[in-house]
């Protein structure tokens, strides 16, 4: 069984080249996979919706980022998780 987590979009960049990409967080029998479609296989619904979404991602992994640099609750948490 397949099912969509979550999806959120991304710029990629490097020296002469940028991307918009969507990551696809997907669940198959159990198990997480990360899956990323490329500008040409994104629908228009997503290509519409790229930036606003892209501002909310920044800005709740920008969040995230500074909870991991505080002593609290959700530092303890993660770091819990991911064995640390």
């Amino acid at each position: 069984m397949i099912s969509i987590v979550t999806a959120y979009p991304e710029h990629a960049e490097g020296p002469g080249w940028r991307n918009e990409l969507i990551w696809i967080v997907v669940r198959v029998n159990g198990d997480l996979r990360e899956v990323c479609l490329q500008p040409d296989e994104q629908t228009d619904e997503m290509r519409s919706m790229f930036r606003v979404c892209e501002a909310a991602h920044a800005t709740m992994k920008v969040a995230v980022e500074r909870a991991m640099r505080a002593d609290g609750p959700a530092k303890t948490s993660i770091s819990q998780q991911i064995g640390e």
